[in-house]
């Protein structure tokens, strides 16, 4: 079985483990274009068997209505390609993952939503899947999708 945990935002990314293949884990920044998003959920999900998490993200007030709007767009289209592909995905909120890998695995992980405090927990998420994934090269854009896989496989989501 192959499990999936997608970060839906433009600078988001796409990560999979294959449970078959001793636990191989790959990601990716998600791809630019509607096109090329099709090409690689296609191929992630031509495995078989597979559960899909996705990060279950909307516009926040801060955001600009265009972009609140595309947002939403670009999040409606990757939750029909995966409908085609596979099924309806598991849907996780950023609150809970998060929760979940201040329960046991980065204790300190700060809270707020402020640039500063973003920054510093995108960077210690981005420290955390290094350690767990050392095979992969975990960057700011596959990092949230890396911990919610590491999540999802350690049955915390």
């Amino acid at each position: 079985m192959r499990l999936i945990a997608i970060d839906p935002g433009k600078a988001g990314g796409i990560a999979w483990m294959d449970e078959k293949r001793s636990g191989t884990v790959q990601a990716v920044k998600m791809p630019q274009t509607m096109e090329e998003r099709a090409h690689v959920l296609g191929d992630v999900t031509l495995a078989g068997e597979c559960v899909v998490y996705l990060e279950h993200v909307w516009a926040m007030p801060r955001d600009g209505k265009a972009s609140a709007g595309t947002f939403m767009e670009h999040v409606g289209e990757l939750k029909t390609h995966l409908w085609h592909f596979v099924a309806e995905p598991v849907m996780v909120t950023p609150a809970s993952w998060i929760a979940k890998l201040r329960t046991g695995y980065i204790n300190d992980l700060p809270k707020g939503a402020d640039n500063e405090t973003t920054k510093r927990r995108k960077n210690m998420i981005k420290e955390f899947t290094a350690r767990k994934f050392p095979k992969v090269k975990p960057t700011l854009a596959t990092s949230d999708a890396l911990a919610m896989l590491f999540l999802a496989n350690a049955k915390r989501i």
